[in-house]
């Protein structure tokens, strides 16, 4: 074969192999965008939600997002058990997280607990396993415990609860996962304001969780400078992907740098910072009251774990949330309250 007849495809092969010489095989590129098969970055999975589910709890609250399901219950604004935990100026916010069991014979997580025995549940709770059952495992990053999980809903629900109008009182936030397919931390908060909302708790806003999956691919090239081919340059572009509502395979799944991000921001149309105090936080809860939120939904909380994400993947997150994960969750919370009113008033006129 002469060098005129040799195809363009050789030629191309021929530089690969002088391009990668003494360097090992050639490396796969990575593609620059991720897509999702079945919805788009910022399509929600299926919603339900029901209200007053549980019977002898003042509020209560179940809330699914595709195969995630979590419960939650309000007990108070109720009177201590131990006056230890009482402020004589404020309320007392308190949270307790659990976890379903997950069932040996199907793997799905079914509850570990009775609706009915979330009724009068303790101040914290603990899950056991046993040979035959073993509690959901919690979302990638997030500790052995549930201690974590407890503070960041305590801390995006405190500064929104009018706590200065219940003093000497506490309100207990009781959380139940009964089954978990990705995004847990994130319902888990969204459906605590849904009970709150459920049992009449005064609110200075309405906050809302979103949490996002962010993708932040490298592609690293090198080339050949002009000094005799002995040198070599390497460019290095990152390529940023945030998908809303991942489920539990795009959170762990292999392949990519990914992290995780639940954005907190508040939906009501004003920041929760508007009064001049916010005696309703807990000690150990750090609120910067003079930080100024011009926007309509200020982010007021942001939890991280996986892999550390870059600013641009925190930013994407934080931008997809308020764009598009508030507005549809808001729309979601007033369809959810308006069907609760109307199915009271068709029962009183009924």
């Amino acid at each position: 074969m002469t060098s005129g007849d040799r195809s363009k495809n050789d030629i191309d092969d021929d530089d690969d192999d002088r391009y990668d010489h003494g360097a090992g095989p050639p490396r796969p590129r990575r593609q620059c965008r991720r897509t999702r098969p079945h919805r788009g970055p910022t399509t929600f999975r299926p919603l339900s939600a029901e209200l007053s589910s549980l019977s002898r709890s003042d509020g209560s609250a179940s809330l699914r997002v595709g195969d995630t399901h979590v419960l939650c219950a309000i007990h108070g604004p109720t009177m201590p058990r131990n006056s230890r935990h009482e402020r004589y100026d404020r309320g007392v916010m308190s949270v307790a997280f659990s976890r379903g069991m997950l069932a040996p014979s199907s793997g799905v997580g079914v509850g570990g607990e009775d609706e009915e025995d979330m009724a009068d549940p303790p101040l914290t709770t603990t899950t056991t396993t046993t040979e035959t059952a073993k509690s959901l495992p919690l979302p990638p990053g997030l500790g052995a415990t549930e201690r974590e999980m407890e503070r960041f809903v305590r801390d995006s629900l405190a500064p929104f609860v009018r706590l200065e109008d219940y003093p000497r009182c506490v309100i207990q936030v009781v959380v139940q996962v009964i089954q978990a397919d990705g995004s847990v931390l994130g319902t888990a908060v969204n459906c605590a304001v849904l009970a709150l909302m459920d049992a009449g708790v005064a609110m200075r806003g309405v906050p809302v969780a979103t949490t996002c999956v962010v993708f932040d691919e490298r592609d690293d090239r090198s080339a050949n400078v002009e000094d005799g081919g002995r040198g070599r340059t390497t460019t290095t572009t990152t390529t940023t992907t945030a998908w809303l509502d991942p489920t539990a395979e795009e959170e762990s799944g292999g392949g990519g740098r990914r992290g995780i991000a639940i954005v907190v921001t508040d939906a009501s149309g004003s920041s929760s910072s508007s009064s001049s105090s916010l005696p309703g936080c807990s000690d150990d809860y750090d609120y910067d009251h003079d930080h100024d939120h011009d926007d309509d939904e200020a982010v007021v909380a942001m939890r991280t774990f996986g892999h550390p994400a870059s600013i641009d993947g925190i930013t994407s997150a934080v931008e997809h949330s308020r764009r598009h994960g508030a507005p549809a969750m808001a729309a979601f919370f007033r369809l959810a309250i308006e069907g609760k009113v109307n199915r009271e008033v068709r029962t009183l006129w009924s």
